[in-house]
C-alpha cells in the first residue's frame, strides 16, 4: 500500500520524473506518459535528495509538484513529499527561492556527526550506509534491518509503514476537531509571534534581521501546530501511552 521513490535532484532530468510521452496517447489527442518503475506517478512518498544542489530550472519543476501534486495538469497522486538539503556553502549548493522554501511545512536540523556523543556515533556507524553495501549483499547474502528494493520492503519497514497509516487515519478527524476547538486561539498566538518578530527586527544588531514570516508561512505554522497535536493524540490511541500537554506542543 505504500510506494516510495528517492530522487538525486543534483542530476535529475525531466524523464526521470515523468518518463516519456506516450505516442499512442498523443495520436488519440490525449497527454500521457510511459510510466517506469522510477517515475513519480502514484508514488505515495517522494523524497528530493540534495534539493539545494538542483539546478534552478529543475527546482521550478519540483516546485510545481510540491505545490499542486500535478505535472502538466495530470495528478501525480503523491501523499508525502520530503526534501533533504546540504548546508548552504557546501560544494554545489545553491540558494533556494523564497517560494520553494516557503512550501516546506517543517525543517528538521540534523547535528553534524562530529558533534554527537560516542553512543550516537556508534549507532550511526552500525546503520548508515548499509543500503549502499551492494557488494556485501551480493557476496554474503546478508540482509540488513532496513533493506528495501524497488518492489518490496522487509518486515521492519512494513511494520513502521503500517503504524504510519493507522496513525494518519486516526489523526485526520482529530485535526478537524482541533481546528474548530483551538484554531482561532492558535491563530491569535501566531499573529502575536509575527508582531514580536517584526519589532525585534527593527532593533540594532538584531539576530533575526533576515527572518520574515509570510502569510503562507503563518498559515503553515497554524497547520503545523494542529497537525503535530493531532498526531500526538492519535499516536497515543494507536500505540498506547500518553501525550504531552498543549502548552508544551505550542512552545515546541
Amino acid at each position: 500500500w505504500f510506494t516510495t521513490q528517492v530522487y538525486d535532484t543534483s542530476k535529475l532530468n525531466p524523464e526521470d520524473l515523468v518518463g516519456f510521452p506516450n505516442p499512442k496517447s498523443i495520436m488519440e489527442g490525449k497527454m500521457d506518459y510511459i510510466r517506469l518503475p522510477s517515475t513519480i506517478w502514484d508514488k505515495h512518498m517522494v523524497v528530493w535528495d540534495e534539493i539545494n544542489r538542483c539546478e534552478k530550472a529543475r527546482q521550478s519543476n519540483l516546485f510545481e509538484i510540491i505545490r499542486s501534486r500535478r505535472v502538466n495538469g495530470i495528478p501525480t497522486n503523491n501523499k508525502f513529499i520530503f526534501s533533504a538539503m546540504n548546508m548552504l556553502g557546501d560544494t554545489g549548493t545553491q540558494e533556494m527561492s523564497d517560494a520553494l522554501t516557503d512550501r516546506h511545512l517543517f525543517y528538521i536540523h540534523f547535528s553534524k556527526f562530529e558533534s554527537l556523543d560516542e553512543e550516537d556515533k556508534h549507532r550511526i556507524i552500525g546503520r548508515i550506509g548499509t543500503h549502499e553495501s551492494v557488494g556485501v549483499r551480493h557476496w554474503t547474502g546478508k540482509k540488513f534491518e532496513l533493506d528495501t528494493s524497488d518492489d518490496s520492503v522487509n518486515e521492519s519497514v512494513a511494520e513502521v509503514g503500517k503504524h504510519i497509516k493507522e496513525i494518519m487515519k486516526e489523526a485526520a478527524p482529530i485535526y478537524d476537531n482541533l481546528q474548530k476547538e483551538i484554531g482561532d486561539s492558535v491563530t491569535k498566538m501566531i499573529i502575536r509571534i509575527s508582531s514580536a518578530i517584526s519589532e525585534e527586527k527593527g532593533k540594532k544588531d538584531s539576530k533575526i534581521a533576515q527572518l520574515d514570516i509570510s502569510g503562507r508561512r503563518a498559515n503553515m505554522m497554524l497547520r503545523g501546530i494542529l497537525s503535530i497535536r493531532a498526531i500526538q493524540i492519535a499516536k497515543a490511541k494507536v500505540l498506547g501511552g500518553s501525550f504531552p500537554g498543549l502548552e508544551s506542543t505550542l512552545a515546541n
